[in-house]
């Protein structure tokens, strides 16, 4: 069940990098 949460937070923070950088990029 640990390595379940764990890929869904890597998930999450793949997502949020992912905007962040698009974010950026439309700056």
């Amino acid at each position: 069940m640990k390595t379940i949460f764990k890929a869904e937070k890597s998930q999450k923070v793949k997502r949020f990098s992912f905007l962040l950088s698009d974010f950026f990029q439309k700056k």
